[in-house]
């Protein structure tokens, strides 16, 4: 880990940012939340699905995004799909929002087509 918070703050200074990726799995850890100058923590979408399941998989939505927020990062949860998941994670403070709700993947020039159209 020395090594790559090295090169990360390097990579920081030089203007770039850092998510941590699937956080609730895999191996994104706390260690790594602490360690490394991550500015946003991306929320693994099972985390999100399993708070709509029982008030434990709801416990561990609020307390992670809780955490990451005294942190002081931001916080990203992907697999929002619904209306409830966009108010239960407005109401929790989560600063953003990513899922099929939006926009499935879209291949670069859709993309592209697409933010040019609304500019």
């Amino acid at each position: 880990y020395r090594h790559l918070e090295e090169v990360i703050e390097k990579l920081k200074t030089a203007g770039f940012m850092f998510y941590i990726d699937d956080f609730g799995t895999g191996y994104s850890n706390i260690h790594a939340l602490f360690s490394l100058g991550a500015d946003v923590i991306k929320i693994d979408k099972s985390v999100l699905w399993g708070a709509g399941q029982s008030e434990l998989g709801m416990a561990l939505l609020k307390s992670t995004i809780s955490m990451v927020k005294n942190m002081q990062k931001k916080t990203l949860t992907e697999g929002v799909e619904t209306e409830e998941h966009i108010e239960t994670l407005k109401s929790l403070g989560c600063d953003y929002l990513q899922g099929y709700y939006f926009s499935k993947p879209v291949p670069e020039k859709d993309f592209l087509k697409i933010i040019s159209s609304h500019s």
